[in-house]
C-alpha cells in the first residue's frame, strides 16, 4: 500500500452529513403536548406485551391484554368528547386518531402528537396525590377531554396552509407556532368546560394563580411563551394559559377561542401571532395580556381582602427556597422533621431540620415526589420510585435506620406507596397502585406478608393512610367519582366509614394527633385550601389556619405542642410551624343541606353508547409507520448542488421507526440515499442502516479537491439503557457488522498521492455508561460519570481488502464547586488504530482540530485529548420576542484547559499541544420551544509550536 503522507488530505465537511443530522433531529424531536405532570418512564415498552387495537369511527385504541376493559371504556368516551369538540373547532383529523394505553409507570401522564400521526398517549395511573387532589369525575374523561383538545387545535391546517400539506404531506402544521400558553391555555379550558373538576374550577389552581398575582411579580409573557426556572416552572403555560384563555371567553365570546385556532391553521395568511389575535380580538395579544394580567390582579386583590376579613395565619417559616416541599413528619422527641424536597437547584431528596436552630441536612436523595412517610423509633419508612425490569417506572417502598444510614428495600415491583407504621411497629399499611386504581394493602413491617386490606372497588383510590394512636383504625383519604373524602377504616373489620358527610369539598392528608383526639386534616371548603381538624368524639369541625394561599398536609408534634405543614406562597412551598392550640380554632357550623353531586359524564345527553366499537384485531404497525410527510433538502456532489427528499417513518408505538434521504444526480446517474431503520419490538434492539454519498477531500496539500463515492451497510443488536447502579444511571451494549465500498468519483490521474479503494468490512462493538445529572439551573452537568468505549475489527476474513483494528475511549466526569452551579469538568479522549493505513483521514487515522491552532493541525493513527473547564452561570435573563420565536435562555461563562496529541509513530513520542482560554455561552430556545440554539464565543491560546490566538463563534443544537 502507498505511505501516507502527513496532512495530506481533508475530508471537506459535508452538508449532506448535517442534513443527516438534522434528519435525525426532526425525527426525534416531533412535538409533544403533556398533560402538564412529571412523568419518568422507562426506556420503551416491553416487548413481551401482546397488543390489540380497537376500531371506531373515529379512533383506534391500542392497548394490552390486562388493559381491554379500559380500552373499550375509553372507546366510548372519545367518541362522546369528538361528538362535542370537532363541531366546535370545526375540525375532524383527515386520519383516525390512534390512541396508546399505558400502565407501565406509577406517574400520571398523557400527551400528544400530530406529526407524523395524530396520537394521543394515556398513562391510565390516576392524577390524584397527596399534593393535589382533584374532583374529577372520571380521569380517563378528564385527560381524554385535554389530549383531544390539543389533537383538534394542532392538526387544524386551513386556507393556503392546505397547499403545503397537499404537497409535503402531513409535514407542517400552523398551530404548532403558538405560544405554550395558547395551546395549553385552550386545553385546560376544554378540560374544566366538559368535565366535572376542572383545573380552572379547583380552589388549589385558583390559590396558584392568585398568589402569582398578589406578588407584584408575575411572569412576563415570553416567560408563559416557552419556560421558566423560577416557580412555578413548566406550569407557568398551563396556569397563565388557561386564566387568559377563560378570560378572553368571558369578555369576547367563546366562539373566538375557536376561531383563533382557523385563523392561525392559515399561517401564510395571519402574518402571526399578534395579527391574528387583532383579526379576532380587535387587540393584539400584548395588549390582551395586560388587560388580563389586570383583571386577574383585581379579582386576586379583592380575594385578599375576603381572606383578611379573619385574622391571617402567621407562622414561623422553616424553610425559605420555595419549589416543592411535602409531608412532613416528627421524630419521636419533637425536636427534628424530615420531609421531601424538590426544586431546580438539586435533586427531589429527603431533608431533616432542626426546629430550634434550622440547621438543615439531607438524608438521601432519590425519584421523590408528595408521598407519605412514617417514622418508628430510629427507622424511616418512605417511597422512591425506580426503573424495574428495564421498561417500567414503579414506585417502591422502603426503611432507612437514621442512625447507621443503611437503607432496605421492602416491596419490589409493587407499585407501593404512602407507608404508615402501626403503634407496636409490627405493621405497615400502604397504597398499591393498578390499572388506574390505588387500593389499601397491609404487611409486615419488614415487607412481608402483603395482603390487600379493603375490598376497594375499580378506579377507587385510597391516598395518605395513617394509624390512630391507639392503632383501632386507619385514616384514609379516599377518592371516589369526584368526591374525595377521609374515611375511618376499622383494622379488624376492614369496615369503613365516612369521618363527614357535611358540605362537599375536597378532603386529604389526614393525620391524627398523637393524644388521639383529633384528626387533622386539609380542605377547600371554605374555597381556600386550608387545615381542619375533626374532633373525634363531638365529631366537631374546626379551622386552623386561615391563609392567602394554600396550607395542607399536617403534622402534629409528638409532645402535642406544634403543627408543621406546608405553606404555599408565590415562591411554592415552604415547612411551616404553628402552635397546636385548640382553644384558638374556630368552630365550622354547617347548614343541613345534603350534598349534590352531579356528574357531567353520567348526565350528558350526548354520551355516547357504549357499543362504538366497529372491529377488533391484532396490532399492525404499518399503517402508522408508513412515511406520511417529506422534505425537500439541497446537497452537493462532483457536479454541484441538487435536490434530496427527507422522510420518516415511526409507529405509534415507537417500536419502529425509519428515516429515508434520498436524491439523484442525473448526470452522474448516481443515486444519494442514507436509510435507517430500527426495531424495538424485540430484545435486543435491531438497527440497519445503509447508505451512498459523494465525500469530498482537499488534496496534494489542499490545491485539489478528490471526490470519492463511499457505499455502506450495517446490522446492529443492542441492548440499551439498562438501570446499572442506581435510578440515576444507565448503561447500553451494542454489536455489529460494518461493510464500506470505497470509491473514486474523481479521476485518480494527477494525484501525486493516490487514495485508498476498495472494501472495507468487520465488526463493531460498543459500551456505554452514564451518569450525568443536570438540574433546573444547571449550566452543565453536576455530578456523575460518562463512559463510552468502542473498537472496530476490520478484517479480510470478515469481507475486507484490508486489516484494520481502531479502539476509542472517551469519559468525563463533573463536580460541583463550593458556589451553587459552578462545576469543574474533567474530560479525555484516545483513539488508537492499528494496521493497514489509509490515506484518506477518517479511517486509520484522524485530523484533530485544537483550540488556539489552525484548523486540523494535527493529525495521527494514535492520539489523545485532556481538557478541565470551570463552567459558572452568568445570568438567566428569561426574555425574548415574538411570544417564543427567541427566547434567551441562560448566559453561562467557561475557563479552559486543553491538551492535545497525536502521532503516527509509537505513543511515546506524541507531539502534545496545549490551549488555554475563555467562552461566553448563550442557550436560547427557539421556534416556540422546538428549536434549541447554543451560541459560544471564545478565545483560544495555543501553547505550543503553532499555537496561535483564536477568536471562534460557534453554534450548535
Amino acid at each position: 500500500m502507498t505511505n501516507y503522507v502527513p496532512n495530506e488530505s481533508r475530508r471537506i465537511k459535508s452538508k449532506f452529513r448535517i442534513i443527516l443530522i438534522s434528519g435525525f433531529w426532526v425525527l426525534f424531536g416531533f412535538w409533544v403536548l403533556s398533560f402538564g405532570f412529571p412523568c419518568e418512564a422507562a426506556t420503551s415498552i416491553d416487548p413481551s406485551l401482546k397488543w390489540k387495537t380497537l376500531e371506531t369511527l373515529h379512533f383506534k385504541i391500542n392497548y394490552y391484554d390486562k388493559l381491554e376493559p379500559i380500552a373499550y371504556k375509553l372507546a366510548s368516551i372519545a367518541e362522546e368528547v369528538h361528538l362535542r369538540l370537532s363541531p366546535l373547532f370545526r375540525h375532524t383529523p383527515d386520519l383516525k386518531t390512534d390512541v396508546v394505553l399505558l400502565d407501565n409507570t406509577d406517574y400520571t401522564n398523557g400527551f400528544t402528537t400530530v406529526l407524523p400521526n395524530p396520537l394521543i398517549y394515556i398513562f391510565v395511573a390516576n392524577m390524584d396525590s397527596n399534593a393535589q387532589p382533584f374532583s374529577y369525575d372520571d380521569w380517563l374523561h378528564f385527560v381524554f377531554v385535554h389530549e383531544y383538545t390539543h389533537l383538534l387545535h394542532l392538526d387544524t391546517v386551513e386556507g393556503s396552509t392546505v397547499l403545503f400539506k397537499m404537497l409535503l404531506g402531513r409535514s407542517f402544521f400552523p398551530n404548532f407556532l403558538n405560544p405554550l400558553f395558547i395551546i395549553e391555555g385552550i386545553a385546560v379550558y376544554e378540560e374544566t368546560k366538559f368535565s366535572k373538576g376542572g383545573r380552572l374550577d379547583d380552589p388549589r389552581w385558583q390559590a396558584c394563580l392568585r398568589m402569582e398575582a398578589l406578588s407584584k411579580d408575575m411572569k412576563s409573557i415570553q416567560q408563559a411563551s416557552v419556560s421558566t426556572v423560577r416557580w412555578p416552572m413548566g406550569n407557568v403555560a398551563y396556569l397563565y394559559g388557561s386564566s387568559f384563555i377563560q378570560y378572553l371567553a368571558n369578555t369576547y365570546g367563546e366562539e373566538k377561542i375557536y376561531r383563533l385556532s382557523q385563523e392561525y391553521g392559515d399561517y401564510v395568511l395571519s402574518y402571526g401571532i399578534d395579527m391574528a389575535f387583532s383579526n379576532i380580538f380587535g387587540k393584539t395579544l400584548w395588549v390582551l395580556w395586560k388587560d388580563w394580567e389586570e383583571d386577574l390582579i383585581k379579582k386576586s386583590e379583592e380575594k385578599k381582602k375576603n381572606i383578611e376579613k379573619e385574622t391571617v395565619t402567621s407562622p414561623k417559616i422553616l424553610t425559605h427556597t420555595g419549589y416543592f416541599k411535602a409531608k412532613p413528619v416528627w421524630r419521636s422527641n419533637s425536636s427534628k422533621i424530615y420531609y421531601t424536597s424538590a426544586d431546580m437547584d438539586d435533586s427531589s431528596r429527603i431533608k431533616c431540620i432542626d426546629v430550634k436552630t434550622g440547621e438543615e441536612n439531607k438524608i438521601l436523595e432519590g425519584i421523590l415526589y408528595d408521598d407519605s412517610m412514617t417514622i418508628n423509633g430510629d427507622i424511616l419508612y418512605f417511597t422512591k420510585g425506580d426503573i424495574y425490569k428495564n421498561y417500567y417506572y414503579f414506585k417502591d417502598i422502603y426503611s432507612l435506620n437514621l442512625k447507621t444510614g443503611s437503607q432496605k428495600r421492602l416491596t419490589e415491583g409493587a407499585r407501593a406507596s404512602d407507608p404508615a407504621i402501626s403503634p407496636d411497629g409490627e405493621k405497615i399499611v400502604f397504597v398499591r397502585n393498578n390499572l388506574g386504581t390505588k387500593s389499601l394493602w397491609i404487611m409486615n413491617s419488614d415487607g412481608s406478608g402483603q395482603r390487600k386490606f379493603t375490598a376497594s372497588n375499580e378506579e377507587e383510590q385510597y391516598l395518605s393512610p395513617k394509624f390512630s394512636p391507639d392503632g383501632e383504625k386507619i385514616a384514609v383519604a379516599k377518592w371516589v367519582k369526584g368526591k374525595q373524602k377521609i374515611v375511618f377504616v376499622d383494622v379488624n373489620t376492614g369496615i369503613e366509614k365516612l369521618m363527614t358527610t357535611k358540605k362537599l369539598s375536597i378532603e386529604g392528608n389526614p393525620s391524627f394527633s398523637p393524644d388521639g383526639k383529633y384528626l387533622l386534616f386539609e380542605s377547600d371548603a371554605s374555597s381556600v385550601p386550608n387545615i381542619y381538624a375533626f374532633n373525634l368524639k363531638t365529631s366537631e369541625i374546626y379551622k386552623i389556619t386561615n391563609v392567602l394561599g394554600m396550607a395542607g398536609m399536617p403534622n402534629v408534634s409528638s409532645d402535642v405542642k406544634k403543627i408543621a405543614y406546608i405553606n404555599y406562597t408565590e415562591k411554592g412551598c415552604d415547612l411551616a410551624l404553628i402552635d397546636f392550640d385548640p382553644s384558638s380554632w374556630k368552630k365550622i357550623n354547617f347548614d343541613n343541606k345534603k350534598e349534590e353531586y352531579k356528574s357531567v359524564i353520567e348526565t350528558d345527553e350526548a354520551r355516547v353508547k357504549d357499543d362504538v366499537v366497529l372491529k377488533k384485531y391484532d396490532y399492525n404497525p404499518l399503517p402508522s409507520f408508513l412515511p406520511k410527510f417529506w422534505f425537500p433538502y439541497s446537497y452537493s456532489d462532483e457536479n454541484g448542488d441538487h435536490m434530496l427528499a427527507y422522510t420518516a417513518g415511526i409507529d405509534v408505538l415507537g417500536q419502529q421507526y425509519s428515516v429515508l434521504q434520498f436524491g439523484y444526480d442525473w448526470t452522474a446517474r448516481r443515486p444519494t440515499y442514507s436509510f435507517i431503520y430500527n426495531n424495538d419490538q424485540f430484545l435486543p434492539q435491531l438497527t440497519f442502516t445503509a447508505g451512498d454519498v459523494a465525500y469530498s477531500y482537499l488534496w496534494d496539500s489542499d490545491t485539489k479537491t478528490y471526490w470519492e463515492r463511499e457505499q455502506n451497510l450495517g446490522a446492529y443488536l443492542s441492548l440499551y439503557d439498562n438501570r446499572f447502579l442506581s435510578e440515576f444511571d444507565r448503561q447500553s451494549v451494542s454489536v455489529g457488522y460494518e461493510y464500506n465500498n470505497l470509491s473514486n468519483i474523481s479521476s485518480l490521474e494527477g494525484l501525486s498521492n493516490q487514495p485508498t479503494l476498495g472494501k472495507l468490512g468487520g465488526y463493531f462493538a460498543a459500551y456505554r455508561y452514564n451518569s450525568l445529572r443536570s438540574f433546573g439551573y444547571s449550566v452543565a452537568p453536576e455530578g456523575g460519570v460518562s463512559l463510552s468505549i468502542a473498537t472496530r475489527l476490520y478484517s479480510k476474513d470478515a469481507g475486507s481488502d484490508y486489516n484494520l483494528t481502531s479502539y476509542t475511549i472517551s469519559g468525563s466526569t463533573y463536580h460541583k464547586m463550593f458556589t451553587p452551579h459552578h462545576v469543574l469538568g474533567l474530560s479525555a479522549t484516545g483513539n488508537i488504530n492499528y494496521g493497514d493505513s489509509f490515506v484518506q483521514s477518517g479511517f486509520s487515522y484522524k485530523n484533530i482540530s485544537v483550540r488556539g491552532y489552525p484548523y486540523n493541525y494535527i493529525s495521527g493513527s494514535k492520539s489523545a485529548k485532556g481538557s478541565i473547564q470551570y463552567i459558572f452561570p452568568v445570568g438567566y435573563p428569561e426574555n425574548g420576542f415574538g411570544y417564543g420565536y427567541l427566547f434567551l435562555d441562560r448566559i453561562y461563562g467557561k475557563f479552559f484547559y486543553d491538551q492535545v496529541g497525536a502521532t503516527f509513530g509509537s505513543a511515546s513520542i506524541i507531539d502534545w499541544k496545549r490551549t488555554i482560554g475563555a467562552e461566553l455561552g448563550l442557550s436560547t430556545i427557539n421556534g416556540w420551544g422546538m428549536f434549541p440554539v447554543s451560541v459560544n464565543m471564545g478565545y483560544a491560546k495555543g501553547l505550543d509550536q503553532g499555537g496561535e490566538d483564536e477568536i471562534y463563534f460557534t453554534f450548535s443544537m
